[in-house]
């Protein structure tokens, strides 16, 4: 029509999948694109910039959904590879407006440039001879948006877990992990009515 495409009236791509191209009928899109720098000027920090997947421990928080479409990261990730443990430590952008905000027709987009980030630090320390393993890891995440409704939220995750690998060793196989969330999240018509954040999972 004379205001551009028409897009598809279905409020959760509206939005969660705004900047996705089954909205203007594009079937094909970008899961992975990033560039990767290791050892960089001899050290043993490597780099990842671009969009990848984040997958560590159990997937637990951080997978790649092997039961749907897979999930990834819009971001850099630094990494330190030691002797003795990696340390990961990564920002990412889950979604950059501009946002579909209906408003009256026409028209049915309004940039507002809002967006949500994903901050997060990840360190695995390499096993012991017995196949004993740790993992401990800080995510912060802040969403700003305050699209339709306002509904800023901000949270940390703090966790870790255990396990150890039999693998050609005697012994129990084992596999825990504990995380901690705390935040606010928007619960009234103004963007001081917070509520709290509180969480654990095992």
């Amino acid at each position: 029509g004379a205001f551009g495409p028409v897009i598809p009236f279905v409020p959760t791509n509206l939005l969660a999948e705004t900047n996705m191209g089954q909205n203007f009928s594009n079937d094909i899109e970008l899961y992975q694109a990033y560039v990767s720098f290791n050892e960089i000027w001899g050290s043993k920090w490597s780099l990842k910039i671009g969009r990848q997947e984040i997958v560590r421990g159990t997937e637990f928080l951080l997978g790649d959904n092997d039961f749907y479409d897979g999930i990834s990261h819009d971001g850099a990730m630094p990494t330190w590879n030691a002797e003795k443990f990696s340390l990961d430590i990564f920002y990412t952008r889950p979604l950059q407006s501009p946002d579909a905000v209906f408003v009256g027709t026409p028209p049915p987009v309004i940039p507002d440039h809002q967006s949500i980030n994903f901050y997060g630090a990840y360190l695995d320390w390499n096993r012991y001879e017995s196949g004993l393993g740790w993992a401990a890891y800080a995510l912060y995440y802040d969403d700003g948006t305050q699209v339709v409704v306002h509904s800023p939220r901000a949270f940390w995750t703090l966790g870790g877990g255990v396990d150890r690998n039999v693998t050609d060793k005697a012994g129990i196989f084992f596999n825990a992990e504990l995380a901690y969330q705390t935040g606010e999240f928007n619960v009234g018509p103004g963007l001081g009515d917070t509520g709290d954040i509180k969480a654990m999972g095992f």
